[in-house]
């Protein structure tokens, strides 16, 4: 664990332990909308979707992916601006990321939200670089669960077990509908699903990229194909992680959320909000390093989702999902963190 999210990490554990937590807030985001992955273009190369996308958008945040993290720091910053009363303290804030480009650039793309409504008091020392997490390479800390074994493991024991088949061989007669060159090219299973997953991707992409239809949708009849490409992907990314759990839904929308649960303003104490983006792997290992269980997943990890974890008088840590888009409550289940040994850093 590195040296900074160490001393976070304490000194939340030794608030808990008095009863009295303090303005702190983590806030740990997913980035926005990007293009799809280079894996999801090649898997499904000749649909009009997968060419749709030049290569130098793939992977990358789009035009949209952008403003969907400036419009999380504005709304996110409005929250601060509206709770400050009288003489309070400007919140601190530290900034990490991981390492990969779209990451970095949502992160920049939040903190120039937070700037543009006057809530970034004690800035990070740079808007274009995150702050690093002590003496370590960040690529330590944000390393992903597809580097531990004992994931890779479980993971392969799923792939080759009879419940991925079975759930393959129910969804055959459509995934010949979807593409029906796939049962040709694919011998196994895992990979057919995988493939289907690839799919349900670009879809999301599109819908990010578009307001319109995806364009892959006019593809895809009758209706129930649509369905089954859905469900596959959830299937397999609850099965990824093999455990899922009901989350409890927020009644209060993000902004009053923020106000009523984060910002005691009877503690003289400056807010400090540790500002994380991230991608769903280092989300993981995040909350993992964190001391948290479970984390929300769906659309809530979408695209432009983030989770607000925060402590203060009435609460401890506790993470709580809002959906990057339209800044509403949107969840469905949260994940458990694998039980794995966090990575020695």
């Amino acid at each position: 664990m590195t040296r900074a999210l160490d001393d976070a990490h304490k000194d939340l554990a030794g608030a808990v332990a008095k009863g009295d937590y303090g303005n702190v807030v983590h806030l740990v985001f997913r980035h926005g909308a990007r293009g799809p992955s280079k894996n999801a273009v090649a898997a499904l190369e000749g649909t009009k979707i997968a060419e749709s996308w030049p290569k130098e958008e793939l992977e990358e945040l789009t035009p949209h992916g952008l403003d969907q993290c400036v419009t999380l720091g504005e709304c996110f910053g409005q929250a601060i601006v509206s709770a400050a009363k009288g003489d309070a303290a400007p919140p601190r804030v530290t900034w990490h990321s991981s390492p990969i480009d779209r990451t970095i650039s949502s992160g920049k793309a939040f903190l120039e939200g937070l700037a543009s409504v006057g809530a970034l008091g004690e800035a990070p020392p740079s808007f274009d670089e995150p702050e690093p997490a002590g003496d370590h390479d960040p690529r330590l800390l944000y390393r992903g669960f597809t580097e531990v074994q004992e994931y890779k493991d479980a993971l392969a024991r799923l792939r080759a077990g009879p419940e991925f088949e079975a759930f393959g061989k129910e969804a055959e007669p459509r995934l010949v509908t979807i593409k029906p060159s796939l049962m040709d090219i694919f011998d196994t299973w895992a990979q057919r699903i995988n493939v289907t997953t690839y799919m349900e991707e670009l879809m999301d992409c599109e819908a990010a990229r578009s307001a319109d239809e995806p364009r892959v949708l006019h593809e895809l009849n009758p209706p129930e194909v649509r369905e089954t490409i859905t469900g596959m992907a959830q299937w397999c990314w609850s099965k990824r992680f093999f455990e899922l759990e009901e989350c409890k839904t927020l009644a209060q929308p993000l902004l009053s959320y923020i106000q009523s649960t984060f910002v005691d303003t009877a503690d003289a104490a400056p807010l400090h909000i540790y500002l994380h983006s991230a991608h769903d792997y280092s989300i993981l290992l995040l909350l993992q390093q964190l001391g948290l269980e479970s984390y929300p997943t769906g659309p809530t990890l979408g695209y432009g989702g983030f989770l607000v974890l925060g402590s203060n008088g009435k609460s401890a840590l506790n993470p709580r999902p809002f959906h990057g888009r339209d800044l509403s409550v949107d969840s469905n289940a949260a994940v458990q963190v694998p039980g794995v040994p966090a990575p020695a850093i």
